[in-house]
């Protein structure tokens, strides 16, 4: 399993075009429009995928918050359970009460545990 940011255009709608079919969608290009269109823009949105033998199997997109140091991350459905049978590392903020130093610290050592910081 290999997961990696994406930004080109031909990865950005593969990714769009997995998320339609894992939602039950027809492929459509509005989605790769738009994630193309937000990447032009610079704005410090992420996306992200999974691959399995160079298929994606998930995706997601960060979303930084605006003047904090917190980020949301969006996606969740992967192909028919293939990133879950490889142990596909999942975060669930949920469960994190980012109210307090210690949960943003333990939110912050969980998401390094996903996407692990640039070197």
């Amino acid at each position: 399993m290999t997961v990696r940011r994406i930004t080109e255009e031909a990865d950005v709608r593969a990714m769009s075009a997995m998320q339609d079919e894992v939602f039950g969608d027809p492929v459509s290009g509005e989605m790769a429009n738009d994630l193309l269109r937000r990447l032009s823009l610079d704005d410090g949105m992420e996306l992200w995928v999974a691959e399995a033998k160079g298929r994606i199997v998930s995706a997601g997109r960060l979303e930084p918050v605006r003047g904090t140091d917190f980020a949301g991350i969006w996606g969740r459905r992967d192909r028919q359970g293939v990133a879950r049978s490889r142990n596909l590392p999942r975060v669930d903020c949920r469960a994190c009460p980012l109210s307090t130093p210690r949960g943003q610290d333990a939110h912050q050592q969980r998401f390094d545990r996903v996407f692990p910081p640039d070197p």
